[in-house]
């Protein structure tokens, strides 16, 4: 693939390149219902009530799950095969059971949705027979049927995904897009393949997205045939359809020309639907297609004889027709596939089946149950349950009634086994206005990311997902929304997260929390403070430093620190001098971005590694943009707040800041009521003190949303 970017689009987008084999994402579909079914929730949660395995999968076509996948899983394979049953979104599916139960075979079903490319099956052994894939034998062709269609009518859709632009605000849908187009010379390239160049019109249907904020006017050819302009306004989503003569597509390789020549335009490719008749040739040994009524298909392309074919026309009710007639034809083969009514089918080498992702245990436990009761809901990643239980632990040694939850079972319940941000909304809403006691406090133990889908090449640590929330400035990452029943931009539950990857940084961050409580004493005001704060730009953060200040106790030891007073060096050393010393709270007043507080370094991720003050860990907030950004999936682009929590020689024992961009004046509302409540000590528990905080503003939804607390928020801060 071809792609030029224009310089420019550097800062005035977020945006990072990965390999094209990983960005761009192909689907066919023939143009025949392909009896999708409607969940059934009243059923799914009678099968996740029952032991069995769940079946995590990416792929559409055929899938095997070897018997040793299942007993590795726990499932029963000692068991009445007969009675296996597989289920998805509450719906009985077919399938095939291998002699001697040594696999089982289904279909699958690709999704694709903003935070997840996976869905859940689950296997049972039901009380009667499952449903099973029937074979059906060919019959002989007899009265007015058996002609052979030349071609189906298909729509394949071409995606792009690799640059994030966080900028967009676009509410729930996704904000990964291809090619940048700003001025000449950018191109999208796709292949086809079993064009059929015999008929006639076929359609083409683009669909871009502004990104500045101009108006648009996009310049296409398609293979050097001049097409309409896509035109729009602003960070509009632009979409057009065209008809296109035979001729404009090619097999193979095709090429999308896109130029935006005026000055400042800018727009990013998307996605295009290409809809054509197709040959029945097989791609990568696999053929999607749809056969018309009292026709038949000489299927081609398969690597050797041996082709299964299945009627997938009803996913509850598929078919496996069986004994075709099997042709050879240049080196590739192809099956004959019977006249019948309309259909659709999908046919494959028989070698070529796909492994599912995953095969866990399903050891169901209810969560939408009204008989429950925690004071502290821990929400943890599987990965992650040994180092969440010893925090459970801890806090049942103080007689807190704590709650361990395994996010898997928050998924099975609420999303039939999708990951989903909605998923965990959903059970805390349900467990604050149903639960015999209901939760006071949540703390989410596992990292986030805004790549769910991991178009960025990172790997996914989406573990706990976040909801990526609509601010003024940007999308970025929300705990508060998870907890924000009525959209007010307040969580009504205060919310907490230790936003790791691996157990020994939990058990950090519990340490340092352990730690710090164990340490308060009667006194923990005695430990001082330190207020660090930029330079006069944009707004008197000195002044404001002072204003937060003043309302700590008068007694109370502030040390303060101004950025280049008297040069960088010394203010970074005074900071650092001041973490070491054990203090109780440290704010920062200033400009800052993910990964420091200032630009060029005052204080930043690479410092972190000289602070000593483990056994006295302090409690921070942080008056800036970004320095609370959890949700990058690139380790090297931790956030500050992160690299804070996870330090295992000192740092911070919770943070409290942005992940996104606020101004200083609202951000100064907050902090003057934190300050004076932290002061008072009438409020003992962090998450209560914040929460407090944000309800002083009657606006600006955008800072309620986007200040995280990284730490958990029954920390006693008296």
């Amino acid at each position: 693939m071809r792609r030029t970017v224009s310089i420019f689009l550097a800062s005035a987008l977020l945006a990072v390149a990965v390999p094209l084999a990983s960005a761009q994402t192909n689907s066919k579909k023939p143009q025949v219902d392909n009896g999708q079914f409607q969940p059934d929730p009243v059923k799914h949660r009678e099968v996740i009530s029952q032991a069995g395995v769940r079946i995590a999968a990416k792929s559409d076509g055929l899938i095997r799950v070897t018997r040793a996948q299942l007993d590795a899983a726990g499932f029963n394979t000692s068991s009445n095969s007969a009675n296996w049953q597989l289920f998805r979104e509450g719906v009985e599916l077919p399938i095939i059971v291998g002699p001697n139960g040594d696999y089982i075979e289904f279909l699958g079903k690709a999704l694709d949705v903003v935070e997840s490319d996976t869905r859940t099956y689950y296997l049972t052994v039901g009380t009667q027979a499952g449903k099973r894939i029937t074979a059906t034998a060919v019959q002989p062709t007899k009265g007015k049927g058996g002609s052979l269609s030349s071609a189906y009518q298909q729509t394949t859709v071409r995606k792009e995904r690799f640059f994030y632009a966080n900028q967009i605000l676009n509410g729930p849908r996704d904000n990964f897009f291809g090619t940048p187009i700003a001025g000449e010379g950018n191109f999208y390239d796709f292949d086809l393949t079993g064009v059929d160049r015999s008929r006639g019109d076929r359609t083409l249907t683009v669909v871009l997205q502004g990104f500045s904020l101009v108006s648009h006017s996009v310049q296409l050819k398609l293979n050097g045939n001049v097409l309409a302009p896509v035109t729009g306004v602003g960070r509009e989503v632009m979409t057009k359809t065209y008809t296109i003569p035979v001729d404009y597509l090619l097999e193979g390789l095709n090429s999308l020309e896109m130029s935006a020549p005026a000055a400042g335009d800018i727009t990013l490719f998307d996605h295009i639907l290409v809809g054509f008749p197709r040959k029945f040739i097989a791609e990568g040994d696999r053929l999607d297609f749809a056969t018309e009524r009292n026709k038949g298909a000489q299927l081609s392309g398969f690597s050797s004889d041996k082709v299964r074919i299945f009627d997938v026309t009803s996913e509850t009710a598929v078919t496996e027709i069986v004994g075709a007639s099997v042709a050879e034809t240049g080196g590739t083969f192809g099956p004959v596939v019977p006249a019948g009514d309309i259909r659709s089918m999908y046919a494959t080498e028989a070698s070529n089946i796909a492994a599912p992702i995953s095969v866990t245990p399903n050891n169901p436990e209810f969560l939408g149950v009204p008989n429950q009761s925690a004071n502290l809901v821990i929400i943890a990643h599987p990965s992650l349950m040994g180092a969440a239980q010893a925090w459970r632990n801890y806090r049942a040694t103080q007689g807190v009634a704590a709650k361990l939850v395994d996010v898997t079972d928050i998924f099975d319940e609420f999303s039939y086994g999708i990951s989903s941000s909605d998923a965990i909304e959903a059970f805390l809403s349900y467990a604050k206005n149903n639960w015999e006691v209901p939760p006071s406090y949540v703390l989410l133990i596992g990292d986030a990311s805004y790549d769910p889908r991991d178009y960025l090449g990172y790997g996914n640590w989406n573990m706990v997902p976040t909801r990526m929330s609509n601010t003024r400035f940007e999308e970025t990452g929300s705990d508060e929304a998870l907890a924000d029943f009525n959209d007010d931009g307040l969580a009504e539950i205060p919310i907490g997260r230790i936003a790791a990857r691996t157990p020994d940084a939990v058990m950090t961050a519990l340490s340092k929390t352990s730690t710090w409580e164990q340490g308060l004493g009667t006194s923990p005001l005695d430990r001082g403070a330190l207020f660090a704060y930029d330079q006069l730009d944009g707004y008197d953060f000195q002044a404001m430093s002072q204003r937060i200040m003043a309302k700590l106790p008068a007694g109370m030891e502030k040390v303060t620190v101004q950025r280049g007073i008297p040069d960088n060096a010394s203010a970074q050393s005074a900071v650092i001098s001041a973490l070491n010393s054990g203090k109780y709270v440290a704010n920062y007043s200033g400009h800052g971005h993910a990964g420091a507080w200032w630009g060029p370094p005052f204080f930043d991720r690479a410092q972190i590694q000289y602070l000593t003050n483990a056994n006295s860990p302090t409690l921070i907030t942080s008056l800036t943009c970004l320095n609370a950004y959890f949700v990058s999936p690139s380790a090297a682009e931790e956030s500050f707040a992160e690299r804070l929590m996870a330090a295992p020689n000192g740092g911070a024992v919770a943070m409290w800041a942005s992940t996104g961009k606020t101004t200083p004046d609202v951000q100064e509302v907050m902090a003057l009521r934190f300050y004076e409540q932290l002061g008072l000590g009438n409020i003992p528990r962090l998450g209560d003190l914040i929460r407090d905080a944000k309800g002083q503003l009657n606006a600006g939804s955008d800072v309620r949303l986007s200040w995280t607390l990284l730490g958990d928020p029954m920390l006693k801060v008296r």
